[in-house]
């Protein structure tokens, strides 16, 4: 990690916590900012030891910041954390997705992998009905535009 002096998820989680004691909330946050700028696989790790030591709302916030990453960073973050185990975390990045971003940019999400379809199609149901036939719509209409 760049992340000055932290060099694992673990020592990420106990920086959040000294931090969050010593009331440095703007400091937290600029701590998830690089949290959410770490390549995708270390984002995955820190964001589970952000989850696996109770720190759900740091790493729900990190995995917010993450979604100004471009389409194809997003969908692999999110690989990595299907990969390792937490459908959980990819589903609250992927409704990030749909609620902050364009549309076209969900589906550029599935497009560069294609197995987060199903988890893109079920946080879009999480999200709205309206969500849902939108994000149905555009993968179809962008499954025949490919063809």
């Amino acid at each position: 990690m760049r992340l000055a002096g932290v060099t694992s998820p673990d020592s990420v989680v106990a920086f959040v916590t000294a931090l969050e004691e010593s009331g440095q909330d703007a400091e937290i946050a600029s701590l998830l900012w690089e949290v959410a700028s770490l390549p995708p696989a270390e984002q995955a790790r820190t964001e589970v030891a952000l989850e696996k030591w109770g720190c759900d709302s740091q790493a729900g916030h990190a995995l917010r910041l993450a979604v100004v990453l471009p389409p194809a960073s997003v969908a692999e973050l999110a690989g990595e954390l299907l990969a390792s185990g937490h459908p959980d975390l990819c589903a609250e990045l992927l409704k990030a997705v749909l609620t902050t971003r364009q549309r076209a940019d969900s589906v550029e999400v599935v497009h560069a992998r294609p197995a987060l379809a199903e988890h893109m199609v079920a946080a879009a149901q999480g999200v709205s009905a309206d969500c849902h036939r939108s994000l149905l719509f555009m993968l179809r209409f962008n499954d025949q535009a490919a063809t």
